[in-house]
């Protein structure tokens, strides 16, 4: 039986449609739709530490009181979460009660802890001059290639040097991909990057998933600097 759920929804194109389910026996699965990494399902099985863990935060923020204050006008990010009879919604960066906030923070990272145990998802890694997408966990993953990778270059002082975008490759249109699929694609030869500046690679496709609907993807991968 699911005890918990966390939604977070909405934002700018692609549009985040996150979603996290955790059973009474501490199993759990997600779905993710933008990322930095992968995108796509990911599930670990029963924890009695997990569901130990969680069914205290949940008694802790159990009755509170949360006002959704939404930060202006749209597109904004809502997160929801649903344990019982009460139901939390707030957006990303509102402050909410700390019973709340702890409980959120154990579904986020739980959330960050499932990416490593893929069910049906992609994975995007950047080693410059060269990315590659990888399909990984146990089952096929049903895609379409509907946009290009693009790429961002950052110089040492943060501003953008260079943008392009990269050609996958792959026959556009629907598709299953089992897992082990790659494709790789390299940078353009006079892409000056360095560990001192950042590289930020974002491929756009969509995915269907188990409820059956398809939605529009995007997975991120960064290399060098980073932003301060």
């Amino acid at each position: 039986m699911t005890v918990i759920t966390y939604h977070r929804t909405g934002g700018p194109a692609p549009r985040s449609d996150e979603l996290l389910e955790v059973e009474d026996s501490g199993a759990a699965t997600l779905r993710r739709v933008v990322n930095e990494g992968a995108v796509g399902e990911f599930a670990d099985g029963a924890s009695d530490s997990r569901s130990r863990k969680l069914a205290k935060a949940i008694g802790a923020a159990a009755g509170t009181e949360v006002r959704f204050q939404p930060p202006g006008r749209p597109p904004y990010e809502t997160e929801e979460i649903v344990a019982g009879s009460d139901t939390f919604r707030f957006t990303p960066h509102q402050k909410v009660p700390k019973p709340v906030d702890r409980l959120r923070d154990q579904l986020v990272n739980l959330a960050a802890e499932l990416v490593e145990h893929p069910v049906s998802a992609l994975r995007l890694t950047l080693e410059p001059p060269k990315l590659t997408i990888t399909a990984v966990g146990s089952q096929p993953s049903e895609v379409e290639w509907n946009g290009a990778v693009t790429f961002d270059l950052f110089g040492e002082d943060e501003s953008i040097e260079r943008s392009g975008q990269l050609e996958l490759g792959v026959a556009p249109g629907p598709t299953s991909v089992d897992p082990g699929w790659s494709a790789e694609v390299e940078l353009p030869a006079d892409v000056n990057f360095n560990a001192k500046k950042t590289l930020q690679v974002r491929a756009t496709l969509r995915m269907k998933f188990a409820d059956g609907r398809w939605r529009d993807a995007q997975v991120t991968a960064v290399a060098g600097k980073g932003w301060t």
